[in-house]
């Protein structure tokens, strides 16, 4: 029995987060029985509820509550991972952007696997860089950093390219919330009804809410507003649910409008038509990556102007054709971690 250990941001305050983490942990869970997530914490991604903003306490203790679907290691920080690692048969680093320099900082090393010795059996799921490219300072510190890995899988087709510059091979994966065959087994879900769903991070300009009550009204669908904290006038609001709560609204959309990735990325799991609205081009990269190999670009737009001018929200998406493409990528998925562990 293999003793595997993961390491991701799993404390992050993101719904997708938190699922990815649960995804590849229950993946490997049901395969290989002893897989723990290294409960490492660093201080400026982990989720910490705000005192001023007692709902963040709420979410946080929701958070909280669904992490014990999950077995984890003893807390580390940065000095006690680097000094004494846990100990595993197999390590895996990923996914989500546990490559990207701007959120690792100084514990870089440490998503690289840097401590553990090369004799070590070392691999990456889906890592991602989270952007398309890096100066030459950032270069130096992957060249110092990546090494002694058995098999190296990334999340974007631009992770491929900032590997090759490093002489390091590579093959493109799913992002692990692909991996789970059917989400009804763990969750609770809501059967569809007559709703549009607007899940947007909470940098989003206000146009968004005036053209998800346009398209609501224009198709026949009850507006509604996932983890928005404050009422939004003339949609439903649904207020900083569980993990579970965001999936069964999302299983209850009809139609769904979203800017984030996983937002998409549940859109498709649970064959829904979508809308996908990318207003910062620096961060299209692994939806754009995602929808190129679905056949599924129809629906990804730059600004809510353009998608009211293309009136997609008329045009129903063929699942068969994209079922068909998203099984030939999960079984690469399968087989990279099959091949590797």
């Amino acid at each position: 029995m293999k003793n595997i250990k993961i390491l991701t941001f799993h404390s992050v305050k993101n719904y997708g987060a938190v699922l990815q983490t649960f995804a590849l942990y229950m993946f490997l869970k049901n395969k290989y029985n002893s897989v723990q997530i290294i409960d490492f914490n660093p201080d400026n991604i982990t989720f910490k509820p705000n005192w001023r903003n007692p709902l963040t306490f709420i979410l946080y203790l929701k958070f909280h509550l669904f992490k014990r679907k999950m077995e984890f290691t003893i807390p580390f920080n940065a000095e006690t991972f680097r000094k004494s690692p846990p100990q595993a048969d197999v390590y895996i680093v990923g996914s989500d952007q546990v490559w990207n320099p701007n959120i690792t900082k100084e514990n870089q090393d440490i998503y690289f696997l840097d401590c553990i010795p090369d004799s070590q059996y070392k691999i990456a799921y889906a890592a991602s860089f989270g952007q398309a490219d890096f100066n030459e300072n950032n270069y130096i510190a992957f060249r110092k950093y990546i090494h002694g890995f058995k098999a190296i899988s990334v999340r974007e087709e631009t992770g491929k390219l900032i590997l090759n510059k490093l002489n390091q091979s590579a093959i493109c994966v799913l992002d692990p919330v692909f991996l789970i065959d059917d989400y009804a087994k763990y969750f609770k879900l809501k059967p569809e009804k007559k709703e549009l769903g607007l899940f947007v991070l909470n940098n989003s300009s206000t146009e968004c809410f005036e053209i998800a009550k346009f398209i609501a009204d224009e198709v026949g669908l009850m507006p509604k507003v996932i983890n928005k904290n404050r009422p939004i006038k003339g949609l439903k609001n649904i207020p900083i649910p569980s993990v579970t709560g965001f999936l069964s609204e999302m299983h209850s959309s009809r139609l769904i409008i979203t800017n984030s990735f996983h937002g998409l990325a549940f859109s498709i799991i649970f064959k829904k038509n979508f809308i996908f609205v990318c207003t910062d081009k620096t961060k299209s990269t692994r939806a754009i990556n995602l929808l190129e190999k679905l056949c599924l670009m129809d629906r990804f737009f730059y600004s809510y102007s353009d998608v009211l001018h293309s009136k997609i929200w008329k045009k129903s998406i063929d699942y068969i054709g994209v079922d068909q493409r998203l099984g030939y990528l999960k079984e690469q998925s399968v087989a990279f971690i099959q091949n590797n562990i």
